[in-house]
């Protein structure tokens, strides 16, 4: 079993800042993740109810707990986005439960995706994406070989994260959460 910490405010903060880094997050994300975080030695974070801490953790053998938000890596040296000063070179992989939490609060990396793509992509598959610049023209090939993770999503549906890399979204949906019905 991993060994999970408890993180402290301070490294909340630095998770925080990496997030709104990443997706420029609208204001009152922070009271949205009013959670206890736990980080395990594989850099994988976990959220539970700020009740954890009334729970005596000495009668207990516990394997696991909370919910998997995301992975934190090393960010992408190739990456044309400055990175404050706390992140650290530091990047966030969402769960598919992280993007519906953080979602609705991105501003910047999410990927709206039509229905067609939101199957494909939901069964595993790697999705090719047309980007566009911010003044609404299709960007050209230098623009779009910006590697970043993005949220995917389709009309008010968040479907995961991925990296959205030379005009494709790899996809990063486990194997065991992958649709494998035909339609």
């Amino acid at each position: 079993m991993a060994r999970m910490q408890f993180l402290n405010k301070k490294k909340v903060k630095e998770i925080f800042s990496i997030l709104d880094n990443q997706w420029d997050l609208k204001k009152g994300f922070e009271k949205k993740l009013d959670f206890v975080f736990l980080l395990n030695s594989k850099n994988k974070i976990y959220v539970i109810n700020n009740e954890i801490v009334n729970v005596d953790f000495d009668a207990l053998r516990i394997d696991s707990m909370g919910m998997y938000f995301g992975e934190l890596k090393e960010g992408d040296t190739k990456s044309k986005e400055p990175k404050s000063r706390g992140a650290k070179n530091k990047e966030i992989r969402l769960s598919i439960e992280g993007s519906q939490i953080l979602g609705e609060f991105a501003r910047k990396n999410v990927i709206e995706i039509s229905d067609g793509l939101m199957k494909l992509w939901i069964r595993g598959y790697d999705v090719e994406v047309k980007t566009k610049n911010s003044s609404g023209e299709k960007e050209t090939k230098d623009e779009s070989s910006l590697s970043a993770y993005v949220i995917v999503k389709n009309n008010n549906d968040f479907f995961g994260c991925g990296r959205l890399k030379e005009g494709n979204i790899l996809n990063h949906i486990p194997k065991s959460r992958r649709v494998r019905s035909v339609d």
